[in-house]
């Protein structure tokens, strides 16, 4: 497999993922303010990445552990969802060795490949999600499960299909 294509379905997974923590967030009253607060660190860098990427853009002093409300996670995540289709749709092999250069919120200069900024987003929203599920979990209830092999089986074909 390509790694376009292997990208193509771990985004696949991070967007499934973001889903089900969501869906936990909505099933769940009151919600852990602990895990809302990582699960929108989250959902910011993702839409900072692929502005980075996008764009180039300079990132000094940008505050990534902004408080958000359920709604607005809800509709970033959208919003990333959307882009980062959209960037798929357009992005070719040769295409993860293009370059971004950007500043970081310390206002430290980078050149990072698509590739690599991708596959950094992609552990990135992991390790915040599992943030969340300790969050969720010292509350006293269960996280939402969203380990990969679960999106595999939920998204597979059955054989001879």
């Amino acid at each position: 497999m390509k790694s376009i294509e292997s990208l193509r379905q771990l985004f696949a997974f991070n967007e499934w993922a973001n889903r089900r923590i969501l869906d936990s967030f909505n099933d769940a009253s009151p919600q852990s303010p602990q895990a809302l607060r990582a699960f929108a660190h989250l959902l910011i860098a993702e839409k900072m990445w692929l502005v980075r990427l996008l764009r180039n853009e300079d990132t000094t002093g940008f505050d990534f552990w902004q408080a958000s409300t359920l709604d607005e996670c809800e509709a970033l995540a959208e919003e990333n969802r959307r882009a980062y289709t959209e960037l798929f749709r357009g992005l070719t092999e040769e295409g993860l060795d293009r370059v971004a250069t950007y500043k970081n919120s310390k206002g430290v200069e980078y050149r990072t490949s698509f590739r690599d900024i991708l596959t950094h987003v992609l552990f990135h929203s992991t390790y915040h999600r599992g943030q969340v599920a300790m969050a969720v979990r010292a509350e006293g209830t269960e996280p939402a499960y969203t380990d990969y092999i679960a999106f595999v089986r939920e998204n597979e074909n059955p054989r001879g299909a």
